[in-house]
């Protein structure tokens, strides 16, 4: 598998939509991985069309009143040339659109698992992600967490 490229976009005002423009390159076949967080952690977000959301998603934090979202896509056809993520409660939000090339596509993912940190804002903050065994050698073991000032 290779890393193909990566596209963010953030928004520090209350917004019910986010588009990120397609990572550079992406192409039939590749897959693609697709993250969000959006601060107020009520409410529900919808992840651009034909990615299917990870079962360990949508995660929220209490304290720090975060919801975080995450998905996969084999891309077909021709790829679109931007991704939407929309959200049910207007916020400040951050998201980002990765692309991987030579995946197997009838099984590109083979499992997942989320976790928060809901300590109120404290800095640093640890997130420790548990319930991941790989099961092939060079399996892709891919980590969001998104630092909300960068």
């Amino acid at each position: 598998m290779t890393y193909r490229s990566s596209a963010k976009a953030k928004s520090d005002v209350n917004v019910s939509s986010l588009i990120v423009t397609a990572p550079a390159g992406v192409a039939t076949g590749d897959v693609i991985v697709a993250f969000t967080t959006r601060d107020g952690g009520t409410g529900t977000i919808t992840l651009p069309t034909g990615v299917t959301q990870l079962a360990s998603s949508p995660l929220s934090s209490s304290l720090d009143g975060e919801i975080s979202a995450c998905g996969y896509k084999v891309e077909s056809g021709t790829p679109p040339a931007n991704y939407t993520f929309t959200y049910s409660v207007a916020n400040d939000c951050v998201a980002i659109v990765s692309a991987h090339s030579n995946i197997d596509n009838a099984t590109p993912l083979n499992q997942s698992s989320g976790a928060a940190n809901s300590s109120s804002n404290a800095s640093p903050m640890n997130v420790n992600a548990t319930g991941i065994t790989t099961t092939d050698t060079c399996d892709l073991i891919y980590c969001c967490a998104p630092d909300w000032n960068n």
